[in-house]
């Protein structure tokens, strides 16, 4: 922070320039000479500081209220950024993050929006560039209060940006003016398929075929090390003969759906993509939960994981259609974070009833967040086995798109009766899981 001068006592609340003190700045690190400087820098710019250690200190103020934003640290472990982020992810942030560290690459960057952080000072920090980033968080929060004032006063005040154009396409979607992304020819064949009580070995032959892409998947699952000993399969049939009819179009089905769902060119490509991989490791852990505890057919409960989180695809789907953000995809997503936690439940209904998919997949897709208001028993646990296996699937670093809090884990755990331990030992496996659908 060379070049930013330092005042007496960096902690003091005296000296502050007018109206500093209507905004509160907290500032997360470990090392106290690095905390003084930025807590001096933002005391310069007119706004009041706070510091905080670590992430348990930074956690308490935070309840205590009166923070409008945290500058943190996301690179010392001492300081406990990561921890911190993914904490408020967990329970709901209340504040807005800023993290500060080191130039992250693309994919940390996106995973730390997702968790809530809304922009980034890389090191070593300039005035300018400080001033740059509370600005602009300034400006958010007062959008913010604006837009909260309008609610309370009764006007229906739209997001900024982009919330325009998705409630207007959600409004064309309700009234059947959209259309909506339909399974190929070849998706359609692999459900009709999937759904007959029995098939014969050419008809799964004949899909598998049809695309080279998972003729490619089916063999590499055939030769995998599942089934060593077996010698090489050379050919789609002896591929298909070997894993059988159900695996077969299982896989199908993934290549299918993971071509449909890719957005690449799009600002939204890496979003999809890890959006992808969130819902393979959400669909395995699930079927291996589903085996584990023997509650529901581990096969069905797969299925429900694949597809459960429909919505949330077809909206990034959507929306990648839209005129991006001209700072990056990163703030796309923001902007688009509260419409598709609000609406994507409800597009995965419409959507997979449109594909005419059984109702129990439907029924899943539109209340996924809230098991208890599905209509059975046996399908409220196994979709609360999929809500369980999403959740463990962001714990192990393999987010989604959805940005909202993850749920709390403990009610979930008891009302399964698993334990942290044999989930973390379930999902040790993920990336493996991830290696074998080809979603590496």
């Amino acid at each position: 922070m060379a070049g930013l001068a330092l005042v007496a006592d960096p902690f003091s609340t005296e000296g502050r320039a007018p109206g500093g003190a209507e905004r509160t700045f907290l500032v997360v690190e470990a090392d106290r000479r690095t905390a003084e400087e930025l807590c001096a820098a933002v005391r310069e710019l007119g706004f009041a500081a706070e510091w905080s250690q670590d992430a348990q200190d930074a956690l308490q103020a935070i309840a205590a209220g009166g923070i409008a934003g945290v500058l943190l640290d996301v690179d010392d472990r001492r300081a406990g950024g990561q921890a911190l982020i993914r904490h408020l992810h967990r329970e709901g942030p209340g504040v807005h993050l800023v993290g500060v560290g080191e130039e992250p690459g693309g994919v940390d960057l996106i995973r730390m929006v997702r968790r809530g952080v809304v922009d980034f000072i890389v090191r070593p920090v300039r005035s300018t560039e400080l001033s740059e980033v509370l600005d602009r968080l300034v400006e958010r929060l007062e959008r913010e209060e604006e837009a909260a004032a309008k609610a309370a006063a009764g006007t229906a005040a739209e997001l900024d940006g982009v919330r325009g154009p998705v409630a207007m396409l959600v409004d064309e979607l309700n009234r059947g003016e959209v259309a909506l992304p339909s399974l190929s020819t070849l998706g359609e064949r692999v459900q009709e398929l999937m759904s007959m009580p029995t098939c014969g070995v050419n008809e799964v032959l004949e899909v598998v075929s049809a695309d080279p892409a998972v003729t490619s998947r089916v063999l590499q699952e055939a030769n995998s090390p599942t089934y060593a000993g077996r010698g090489e399969a050379r050919s789609a049939r002896e591929a298909c003969m070997r894993l059988g009819n159900d695996e077969s179009l299982r896989l199908a089905r993934e290549v299918i759906l993971g071509d449909m769902f890719r957005m690449d060119g799009t600002p939204l490509e890496d979003i999809a993509r890890d959006t992808w991989r969130n819902v393979l490791v959400t669909a395995r852990g699930a079927k291996e939960l589903s085996d584990l505890l023997a509650i529901g057919d581990p096969e069905r409960t797969y299925t429900l994981g694949l597809l459960h989180n429909a919505g949330e695809l077809v909206f990034l789907r959507l929306a990648s259609q839209l005129k991006p953000d001209q700072r990056g995809p990163a703030a796309t997503l923001r902007l688009l974070q509260a419409p598709m936690d609000e609406l994507h439940e409800t597009i995965g209904a419409r959507v997979l009833e449109t594909w005419r998919m059984p109702a129990e997949l439907v029924q899943v897709a539109g209340a996924h967040h809230d098991p208890s208001k599905l209509p059975t028993e046996d399908l409220r646990l196994q979709a609360t086995i999929v809500l369980l296996a999403w959740t463990w699937a962001i714990r192990t670093g393999h987010d989604c798109a959805h940005g909202g809090a993850a749920p709390d884990a403990q009610p979930l755990l008891l009302e399964l009766g698993v334990s942290e331990a044999e989930m973390d030992e379930l999902f040790a496996h993920a990336d493996a899981w991830l290696a074998q659908a080809g979603g590496a």
